[in-house]
């Protein structure tokens, strides 16, 4: 991927984040344990932070409902975004 890319992925984050759908799908994620959070960003700077294991867990809950919930899909994706940033990279 190139710059510009990675540039309106964060742009975007930034929006979704913030979103009425965000906060819907937080609530709806509740049960999940590993989906705790106050909101995205904390999601997300959370799984970054996470023992390989708590990521993991997380990332797993994330890609379970990626393909019916377009918000999990998309926090997922910022999740992997820096991994994807360096791979753009090579």
């Amino acid at each position: 991927m190139c710059r510009p890319a990675f540039d309106a992925l964060d742009r975007d984050w930034s929006t979704v984040a913030r979103s009425t759908a965000a906060s819907a799908a937080l609530a709806r994620w509740q049960p999940e344990p590993a989906l705790a959070a106050a909101d995205l960003d904390e999601l997300v700077t959370n799984l970054w932070a996470a023992s390989k294991a708590d990521a993991d867990a997380t990332l797993a809950a994330l890609a379970g409902r990626a393909s019916t919930d377009t918000t999990a899909a998309r926090v997922l994706l910022q999740a992997l975004r820096p991994g994807l940033r360096t791979l753009g990279r090579r």
